[in-house]
């Protein structure tokens, strides 16, 4: 999908960098949470 000549969305706007960040943080540490609960970590 990155090879291709094609527009991605939101690729011109400057803070969509900063939203991938705060989303894959905020997976990160909700899976943690989750398996610290269960006891598997």
């Amino acid at each position: 999908l990155y090879g291709v000549n094609t527009t991605l969305p939101f690729q011109n706007t400057h803070w969509i960098f900063w939203v991938i960040v705060g989303l894959g943080t905020s997976v990160s540490v909700g899976l943690t949470l989750f398996f610290r609960r269960k006891g598997w970590i």
